[in-house]
């Protein structure tokens, strides 16, 4: 379901991509995953913040065919068991202005991670981020579907099309 309940179709003439790169900021010694994008938005030190980082390559997309676009997450329990502790949190999705930002999956952390703030959890450097849409996942709730749509994600990816793009996942809410 896209943004304001309305179901986003994938008929034949949809293009699906799937990220070429992806990694998260902030990782900790002993919880690494290659499956997971963890996202945090810590009340305590920048350590412990964590951004995703989603790298797509559009440069086969011709711009006059983007007429709408839907952004699909898929989230999954971590195993720390600290849904039950967060309320219902918003998550704010960033693309980076700029085209072909380099950074590398196995290297990204919080020093070198494009447009990243890091003593502030959700933080990004606004004239190098647009922001593209929101979800909010309930407290508790640690499996499903989420995602944006709309205007504006379609409205970016024309502007971008032709080119390889970032789009960052932050959680606005701040951790209890």
């Amino acid at each position: 379901w896209g943004r304001e309940g309305r179901d986003v179709s994938h008929g034949p003439d949809w293009i699906i991509l799937g990220s070429t790169k992806d990694a998260y900021t902030g990782r900790v010694k002993g919880h690494e995953s290659k499956a997971l994008l963890y996202v945090k938005n810590s009340c305590q030190s920048y350590k412990t913040h964590r951004k995703a980082y989603l790298g797509f390559d559009l440069g086969d997309i011709d711009p006059k065919r983007i007429a709408d676009a839907k952004l699909s997450l898929h989230f999954a329990p971590t195993g720390w068991g600290l849904a039950s502790y967060v309320p219902d949190s918003t998550f704010s999705v960033y693309g980076l202005r700029s085209h072909n930002v380099a950074w590398h999956e196995d290297s990204l952390n919080n020093e070198n991670a494009p447009a990243n703030v890091m003593v502030k959890g959700a933080g990004l450097m606004a004239n190098e981020v647009q922001k593209l849409g929101t979800f909010v996942i309930e407290q508790g709730v640690q499996r499903g579907g989420f995602g944006i749509d709309g205007d504006t994600l379609t409205a970016y990816l024309r502007d971008h099309a032709g080119s390889a793009i970032t789009l960052i996942v932050v959680r606005d809410t701040t951790e209890t």
